[in-house]
């Protein structure tokens, strides 16, 4: 797995050695840290399939779009690790037109790349996933669902062997670990800390002077998960445009009522969501809905530039020491309100 804001970064300026890109279950152009960089990144890719069952941002600038089913069109297996139960989804109807399931495009494109890692077909594939069961796909399906029972369950595993003989919990002391050994065998501070953001009003105050709020890209509601659904009509009813955050006394300083589209801009560039007049919100922090985009607009970027957080987020160094994640809570910005043009 590489770092994708480098790998986008890198990209653009033309050093990266990964030159083509399959992208499936994914949207970078709306999902990724800085979006014009991902967007210059993917223009210098020699080649790019994306295998989506919509044409979004991404799909419109890739060379092969390959069309994947619906998840009622294929077989495959899910699970439920707190449960210890895996369930067989079952196919409804055949794929429709020229679509693959997602699992069939990854086996079909792996038997090609490495066939000897990869199976004669998707029955094949999940035959594999379930050899410790011993059971067939085919027996599985009708079944519908297997569970361990939850009388098989250990209880208080740390007074047994199940994690190392003599008790213990699962950590190389044995012992519940505030202090993380893994981490500090692999370099990394066994304790948590705290490290300033790179924009703060503390690390950068003469930029906090421009741009006075701190901005947070984390925000969401249920109608819709990263990037999925925006071209789902009744969702969209439910939701029909991004919300920012801003509490009532910020709001009211700077001539912001609810319901009003309001610029959000940062160094890096500048989107506009709807304002959502929040009290249990903090007067110097913001909160913006991230991935938008917008499926009715009919260019090729069906208005990816408009709303979409990651206009604003950052893919520079320092990441996260640990991750590589980027600040995406923590930027600085301004707001100010859409002058009806």
């Amino acid at each position: 797995m590489c770092h994708m804001p480098t790998l986008y970064k890198e990209l653009k300026e033309g050093k990266s050695k990964i030159r083509c890109l399959h992208i499936q279950g994914s949207n970078p152009l709306v999902a990724y840290e800085n979006t014009k960089d991902v967007y210059e990144g993917l223009k210098n890719a020699e080649f790019i399939s994306v295998a989506d069952l919509y044409m979004t941002p991404t799909a419109e600038m890739a060379d092969l779009v390959l069309p994947v089913s619906h998840w009622l069109e294929g077989d495959e297996i899910y699970d439920m690790h707190p449960r210890f139960m895996i369930g067989a989804i079952n196919k409804v109807i055949e794929p429709l037109g020229e679509s693959w399931p997602d699992n069939k495009i990854y086996n079909e494109l792996g038997k090609r790349l490495a066939p000897e890692w990869w199976f004669e077909d998707v029955e094949k594939m999940l035959d594999h996933q379930l050899r410790k069961a011993d059971i067939t796909w085919k027996d599985f399906s009708k079944m519908g669902w297997l569970s361990k029972e939850w009388e098989d369950q250990p209880y208080y595993k740390y007074k047994s062997d199940y994690w190392k003989e003599g008790g213990g919990f699962g950590t190389k002391t044995g012992k519940v670990e505030l202090a993380m050994t893994k981490m500090e065998e692999l370099g990394y501070d066994p304790l948590p800390f705290h490290q300033e953001p790179k924009e703060s009003p503390y690390s950068t105050p003469e930029l906090y002077k421009e741009y006075p709020l701190v901005l947070s890209t984390g925000g969401r509601l249920p109608n819709y998960f990263h990037s999925q659904y925006r071209q789902t009509p009744l969702l969209r009813e439910h939701m029909p445009y991004p919300l920012i955050q801003i509490h009532p006394d910020k709001a009211k300083e700077l001539g912001i009522s609810e319901g009003d589209w309001v610029w959000i801009e940062t160094p890096r560039g500048r989107i506009k969501q709807v304002a959502r007049l929040f009290e249990g919100i903090d007067p110097k922090l913001v909160v913006i809905q991230a991935s938008w985009w917008y499926p009715e607009v009919k260019s090729p970027d069906h208005g990816m530039w408009i709303s979409n957080a990651n206009m604003l987020t950052s893919n520079e160094a320092p990441f996260d020491s640990a991750i590589g994640a980027s600040d995406l809570r923590c930027l600085l910005c301004k707001v100010y309100k859409v002058e009806e043009e």
